[in-house]
C-alpha cells in the first residue's frame, strides 16, 4: 500500500494572551496528494477547560469553537465543489493550509505545523484527535501514577522528608513488588508509599486496578514481609458510580490496615508520610 504524505496541526484554545497558556481542542489533516482536507474540532472538553481556566465562562469556548467549527466546514466545501486538474488542487490545499495554521491572535488558533507518512488520512486525523486532544496516552494507568509519583516526591522534598524514602523492592524470593516510596531503618522496612490511581473510564477498571494491589499487600502480608505501616494515595474520581466504586476500594484497604488517602488532601498526605 502507498503511504500518503499528510500536513496537521493542532487547535489550540487560547482565552488569555498575557499567559499564552492553551489547551489543544481540535486538529486539521491535509493531504495534497489525494486532495483530502479533513478536520476535527471538540465540542466536549468542559471539564478539562474548567481545568485550565476555571475562571472563563464556557460559553465563550462553545461560541468559539462552533466559528471554528462552521468556517473549516466551509472551506472543506468549498475545496470539494473546485474542478481542478490535480496540480491546482494540490495547490490550493497547500496555500489553504499554511494560510489556517500561520501565526495570529485570537480564542482559537493552530500550532506549529507537522508531517507524517499514513496508510489513510482519513485514520491519521482520528490518531492525531486521539493523541493530539484526548491524550489517548495518559489514559494508560502507568502514565497516572508516573505523574503521581513524581508529583509526591516533590512533595517530600518541600517536606524535608525525601532523604527518608528510596524506591525499593518489597518482599522476598517468594513475590515482591517494587514500591517507589520505602522507608527503612537498618534494613528493615518500616513504611512504604504507594501511589494509585483509581480515576478510570469506568466501575469494572476501578474495582480491577484496586483488587489488583489489594491482592498483592494481601499477598505480602501472607509471607509476613508487608510493613507495618502502608500507604496508598489514592487519585479519586470526581463523583457519581466512578466515586463510589473507588471509595468501597478503598474502604477494603482500610479493612486491611492499610491507609489510603486521597491523593489531593496535602495535609493528611503530609502527615502520613512522617517517619518516627
Amino acid at each position: 500500500m502507498t503511504l500518503v504524505a499528510c500536513t496537521y496541526a493542532a487547535l489550540r484554545f487560547t482565552p488569555y494572551r498575557e499567559t499564552a497558556e492553551f489547551a489543544n481542542v481540535g486538529v486539521i489533516v491535509c493531504a495534497p496528494q489525494v486532495g483530502y482536507f479533513g478536520f476535527h474540532c471538540n465540542h466536549k472538553l468542559g471539564k478539562r477547560l474548567r481545568g485550565f481556566f476555571p475562571e472563563l465562562p464556557l460559553e465563550i469556548y462553545r461560541d468559539a469553537i462552533g466559528g471554528m467549527e462552521a468556517l473549516l466546514a466551509g472551506l472543506r466545501g468549498q475545496l470539494g465543489q473546485k474542478a481542478l486538474p490535480t496540480d491546482d488542487l494540490h495547490e490550493v490545499l497547500v496555500a489553504r493550509f499554511h494560510e489556517l495554521v500561520r501565526t495570529r491572535e485570537g480564542l482559537l488558533a493552530f500550532g506549529p505545523a507537522g508531517a507524517l507518512l499514513a496508510d489513510a488520512p482519513e485514520q491519521a486525523l482520528k490518531d492525531l484527535h486521539q493523541r493530539l486532544v484526548m491524550r489517548q496516552f495518559a489514559q494508560q494507568t502507568e502514565y497516572h501514577e508516573e505523574v503521581m509519583r513524581k508529583r509526591l516526591a516533590t512533595c517530600l522534598r518541600t517536606w524535608q522528608l525525601n532523604t527518608f524514602y528510596r524506591r525499593a523492592d518489597i518482599g522476598d524470593k517468594q513475590f515482591h513488588i517494587s514500591v517507589p516510596f520505602v522507608y527503612q531503618v537498618d534494613g528493615q522496612v518500616r513504611k512504604m508509599l504507594r501511589p494509585l490511581d483509581l480515576d478510570r473510564v469506568d466501575t469494572t477498571s476501578i474495582y480491577k486496578h484496586g483488587d489488583q494491589l489489594a491482592v498483592a499487600m494481601r499477598r505480602l502480608r501472607q509471607f509476613k514481609t508487608l510493613p507495618a505501616q502502608v500507604v496508598i494515595p489514592v487519585r479519586l474520581p470526581a463523583n457519581g458510580d466512578l466515586l463510589r466504586a473507588a471509595q468501597q476500594v478503598v474502604d477494603d484497604f482500610k479493612a486491611n490496615d492499610v491507609l489510603a488517602i486521597p491523593f489531593d488532601d496535602e495535609a493528611a498526605l503530609r502527615q502520613a508520610s512522617l517517619v518516627a
